[in-house]
C-alpha cells in the first residue's frame, strides 16, 4: 500500500433541484439529496523514512569523514564568531551605550511625533457609537508654562458629547459657557505620537468628561526642551493650575502607560503643594521604567538576568532622571486611585508591594475609598472603541468617589 486514505463524510444539501448531477454520489434522505464526501490522501511513511535514512547516511559520510575535518573547523569557528559578535553587541555594547548616552536613553523611552501648528486645527474622527463616526474640530490652545512666552504647551479642549463647542477666549466665565458638566479630565498620553494619536481613548472618555489633553515638551507642537521626569511633571503641575484657574468643577487625572507614571508623580507633587485632583486613573501602569524596559525592550530582556543590568540600565535611568518610579509616588497620593489594565499586556502585574483588589465579577463595583488601601482594577481591551456597561459602572463609581473626595477637601 503506497499511501493512506482518510475519508470524511461531509453532507451538504443539494442547492437546486434542477442542478446537473455531479460526479460525486448523492445520498437521499426524506426526499432531500445530499452531496457526499471529502477525501484526503496521505503518503506512506516508508518512502519518507527511506529518504531520511539516506540523507542521514550521506551527512555522516560527508561531515564525519576525515577529509571534511577542515570544513568542520571552519564552520564551527564561523558560527562561534557570529554568536560572540551578537553577544558582544546585545549584552555589552548596547548596554554601555545606554549607560553613557543620554540621547540614546531618550530615544529608547520616548517616541515623539512633531507636527505643525496648523495640523492640530484639523478635525478628528471619533466613534460616538459603534456604528457612527463623527468629526470634531478640537479647540487648539497654547498654554504658557510659568508665564514664559517661548515655552508653550499645545493643548486640546474636547467638550463632552452633547455640550457643544467651547468659546475661543478663555476667561473663567466664558470658558464655562461651553461646558455643561463639571467633570474635567487632564489626559497624559503615552510615549509615542502626539495628541492626535489617541482618538480611540477620546471616543470612550468623552461620554463622561470634558477632556483637556496636551502634548509633552518636544511632542507635537509644544516647546522643545530636555525630556526628563522632573520637567514633564513640572509641565503637568503648571497645566493643572491653569485648568483649575479656568474651570469650576472636579478635575481628574488620567495617565496611559508612560503617562500613568507622569500622572502619579504629578498627583503626588500637587498633594505636596496642597492642590488636590479628585482622582487619578492609571491605565496600563508599570512599576518603574527599569522594570518596564525589561518586559518591552528586546535588549533589556536579553540582559534582564545579567549581573550588570542594574548598573548599566537601572542606575543610569535614575541618574538621568528617567526612573518613573510609580511605586514610590503612588504612596504619596491620598485621592481615589483606579487601574485599567489591558487584557493582553506584556508587563508584570503592577505594584506587587500593594494589595490590589480584583473585584470584577460581572456585578456593580464596590465604592472607591479615599485611601490607597483599596485600589480598584478593571480589565479591558485597548482596541475597544466604546465603553461597555461594566466599565461604565466602574468609571461612574470612580467619578462619584472623586467628587466626594473633593467635596470633603473643600469643607476642610
Amino acid at each position: 500500500m503506497s499511501r493512506f486514505e482518510l475519508e470524511f463524510a461531509c453532507l451538504i444539501p443539494k442547492s437546486k433541484p434542477e442542478e446537473e448531477p455531479s460526479e460525486s454520489p448523492f445520498i437521499t434522505y426524506k426526499g432531500t439529496e445530499y452531496k457526499k464526501t471529502l477525501r484526503f490522501n496521505f503518503p506512506s511513511w516508508k518512502p519518507i523514512k527511506s529518504r531520511l535514512k539516506r540523507f542521514w547516511n550521506w551527512l555522516g559520510f560527508v561531515w564525519f569523514h576525515s577529509r571534511s575535518r577542515k570544513c568542520r573547523k571552519i564552520c564551527f569557528l564561523f558560527v562561534l564568531s557570529i554568536l560572540l559578535l551578537l553577544f558582544t553587541i546585545i549584552c555589552v555594547f548596547i548596554p554601555l551605550l545606554f549607560k553613557y548616552s543620554s540621547s540614546f536613553r531618550q530615544y529608547v523611552i520616548f517616541s515623539p511625533v512633531i507636527a505643525s501648528h496648523d495640523s492640530f486645527n484639523e478635525a478628528i474622527e471619533l466613534y460616538k457609537h459603534y456604528d457612527s463616526k463623527i468629526f470634531v474640530r478640537p479647540d487648539n490652545l497654547y498654554v504658557k508654562i510659568n508665564g514664559t512666552r517661548d515655552k508653550l504647551l499645545g493643548v486640546w479642549d474636547l467638550p463632552q458629547y452633547g455640550n457643544g463647542s467651547s468659546p475661543k477666549y478663555y476667561t473663567k466665565a466664558e470658558y464655562l459657557k461651553g461646558h455643561n458638566t463639571n467633570n474635567y479630565l487632564l489626559f497624559f498620553h503615552d510615549s509615542y505620537g502626539n495628541r492626535r494619536s489617541y482618538t480611540t481613548d477620546y471616543s470612550k472618555l468623552l461620554h463622561f468628561f470634558n477632556i483637556i489633553v496636551f502634548d509633552y515638551r518636544a511632542y507635537g507642537d509644544s516647546f522643545v526642551d530636555d525630556l526628563n521626569e522632573k520637567g514633564l511633571v513640572y509641565d503637568g503641575v503648571q497645566l493643572f493650575k491653569w485648568v483649575q484657574s479656568h474651570v469650576n468643577g472636579s478635575i481628574f487625572l488620567w495617565g496611559d502607560s508612560l503617562g500613568s507614571a507622569i500622572a502619579a508623580h504629578t498627583a503626588a507633587a500637587l498633594n505636596i503643594n496642597n492642590l488636590h485632583p479628585c482622582g487619578v486613573m492609571l491605565e496600563n501602569p508599570f512599576t518603574s521604567m527599569a522594570e518596564q524596559l525589561g518586559y518591552s525592550w528586546f535588549i533589556a530582556k536579553m540582559n534582564w538576568y545579567m549581573p550588570w543590568y542594574k548598573s548599566t540600565i537601572g542606575d543610569s535611568l535614575v541618574d538621568d532622571d528617567l526612573s518613573f518610579n510609580t511605586n514610590k509616588y503612588i504612596n504619596e497620593i491620598d485621592c481615589p486611585i483606579g487601574f485599567l489594565e489591558w487584557n493582553r499586556h506584556r508587563a508584570k502585574q503592577f505594584n506587587r508591594n500593594i494589595t490590589i483588589y480584583d473585584y470584577y465579577d460581572g456585578n456593580s463595583p464596590p465604592p472607591f475609598t479615599n485611601a490607597i488601601t483599596e485600589l480598584q482594577k478593571y480589565f479591558y481591551y485597548k482596541t475597544d472603541t466604546q465603553i461597555h456597561s461594566d466599565m461604565e459602572r466602574f468609571l461612574r463609581s470612580f467619578i462619584n468617589a472623586g467628587r466626594r473626595y473633593c467635596d470633603a477637601k473643600m469643607l476642610q
